[in-house]
């Protein structure tokens, strides 16, 4: 889709893109694609410390942190 045709679709109420295994929709098929991953097994994140898997790679990054003396919030 064009990037004129997605941005618009960010006004609307339109979530034409049906997850198959739960209620939830979405406007665009890369998020439904991203959110299918939570109904599998899949982990394909894992950290190189501790070997903790994540379905996305934001928890990973976000887990990461829990091994440093950083504290982003």
């Amino acid at each position: 889709k064009s990037s004129l045709t997605v941005h618009k679709l960010s006004h609307s109420d339109e979530r034409p893109f049906q997850c198959p295994s739960c209620p939830k929709a979405f406007k665009i098929k890369s998020s439904l694609t991203k959110h299918k991953i939570s109904h599998s097994n899949e982990r394909p994140f894992k950290c190189p410390i501790c070997h903790k898997a994540f379905h996305i790679k934001s928890s990973l990054t976000v887990h990461k942190l829990s091994h440093s003396d950083e504290r982003p919030f």
